[in-house]
């Protein structure tokens, strides 16, 4: 037949067989099939099976999660009404603002936040920030924390890679690299950068270094440490955008920085609640529950533990 001919000039692709025991019907045979099968198909039958399917177990499980959905939102507003009374020189917890839309901080890329981390350490008077996240690092020697140059985009000796943020102590020997992720998950790159770094500065012989990534990239950043160990012998530990909220939160809470640095950290602190870890804005609508929803269980439990620890004094 012409179309089986076709598939052979074709090199019988699709996996069609010469000899399969499938050929086309003529539209003029198909008159002569006996159809008479269809007499019994009731489509009203079917129909009565679903609508009499039983959904109580589900109604009643889903009554349990909004429930405790809700106990949540009660410690929610009593510790956002702690966080007011600590924080009302800036205008009480950050929760209570749409971060999302801030126009002033932008939020797209990787570059920006690490601009904005950047300005936040390096502006530091006190150094509480920089201790919060790196001091358990610096055992054997001292470090000042406290308005350290934070290099921003540094090309590495090779010129082949470029290091997010590349901060140097006022001691003269130790330096800190941190690699800033918000959604990429190239993680490889992050060793071959981290060894031509330590080559760039090699007057710095107290090298640590960072990945700051969301928890939800922490075990494929796992895999790939893995299967990195056995070619570079560098450690390189992970650091979340949850643990730098908490930080923050310390930080606004302890005092002993101005004013400007305080905004800045405020409108810093907010923006990643809410555009990297999914809080919620605590308005009057949350707090009647009118905007309970499925999608609002993790951000809830995140946003508890942000505020818990960061009344930790820990």
């Amino acid at each position: 037949m012409e179309w089986m001919d076709n598939k052979e000039k074709m090199g019988n692709k699709n996996g069609y067989r010469k000899d399969a025991s499938f050929q086309p019907q003529p539209a003029d045979r198909l008159a002569d099939l006996d159809w008479s099968f269809l007499d019994s198909f009731n489509l009203c039958g079917i129909e009565e099976q679903i609508v009499s399917l039983n959904w109580t177990d589900l109604d009643d499980w889903f009554k349990a999660a909004y429930a405790a959905l809700e106990e949540q939102y009660i410690d929610l507003d009593k510790l956002a009404t702690d966080w007011d009374k600590r924080l009302h020189d800036l205008g009480g917890d950050p929760c209570v603002y749409d971060w999302k839309e801030f126009r002033p901080l932008r939020l797209e890329r990787e570059e920006d936040w690490s601009d904005w981390l950047a300005h936040i350490l390096q502006t530091s008077k006190t150094g509480f920030l920089a201790g919060q996240l790196f001091g358990n690092a610096f055992r054997d020697i001292r470090i000042d924390f406290a308005q350290p140059k934070v290099k921003r985009e540094v090309t590495i000796i090779t010129g082949e890679r470029r290091a997010d943020l590349c901060i140097q102590w006022r001691n003269p020997t130790a330096a800190t690299h941190v690699e800033v992720k918000i959604g990429d998950e190239n993680f490889d790159k992050t060793f071959d950068t981290s060894i031509g770094l330590r080559r760039t500065y090699p007057d710095r012989t107290n090298w640590t270094h960072y990945i700051l990534l969301p928890e939800a990239s922490l075990e494929n950043w796992k895999e790939c440490q893995e299967h990195q160990r056995s070619q570079f012998q560098i450690d390189i530990a992970e650091i979340t955008w949850t643990q730098i909220a908490i930080a923050l939160r310390k930080g606004l809470r302890k005092g002993g920085e101005d004013i400007l640095w305080r905004t800045c950290a405020y409108i810093f602190c907010g923006a990643i609640e809410q555009k990297i870890l999914g809080h919620i804005q605590m308005n009057e609508e949350t707090l009647d529950g009118k905007t309970l929803s499925w999608e609002n269980f993790r951000g809830v439990a995140s946003q508890l533990h942000v505020m818990k620890e960061g009344m930790n004094d820990g």
